[in-house]
């Protein structure tokens, strides 16, 4: 990313290079008290190379009530068969909560998340499964 010229260059420039904005950059920025997301590119070879017909992520996430004091209920539509893992991650990237994984058959997965211990503020809920991974934002409150 040497082509970024502090106080021209934006973040929406910068974004066009990566793979989410569309780009052939798998990567992460770091900027000093920005919230960090580690997210994988399971679409991108290690060569930084996007990988053509690469499967999309089918499944559909739901949760509520957000925000939430106590108790985060987790529904995964359309998950294939397989592991899931459930992160949740604070605002500047530290894990949460103790990251929980299940064999699942496929179709629906439901949980329910204990966030009564986490403290007040945005959280971000990682779920991982055999195709993908989808990362959401939920705050929790007293």
């Amino acid at each position: 990313l040497g082509i970024v010229e502090p106080g021209v260059t934006t973040g929406f420039d910068v974004n066009g290079l990566l793979v989410q904005g569309g780009g052939s950059i798998c990567a992460s920025l770091d900027v000093a008290g920005a919230p960090v997301s580690v997210i994988d590119c399971p679409n991108v070879d290690g060569q930084g190379t996007a990988l053509a017909g690469a499967a999309s992520v089918d499944a559909e996430l739901s949760f509520w009530p957000n925000p939430a004091s106590n108790e985060l209920q987790v529904v995964l539509n359309n998950v294939p068969p397989g592991r899931v893992e459930v992160l949740v991650f604070d605002q500047m990237g530290r894990q949460a909560m103790t990251p929980m994984v299940f064999s699942v058959d496929g179709g629906l997965f439901r949980t329910t998340l204990d966030v009564e211990q986490l403290p007040t503020g945005m959280h971000h809920l990682v779920v991982s499964h055999a195709k993908g991974r989808i990362s959401e934002r939920f705050m929790t409150t007293d």
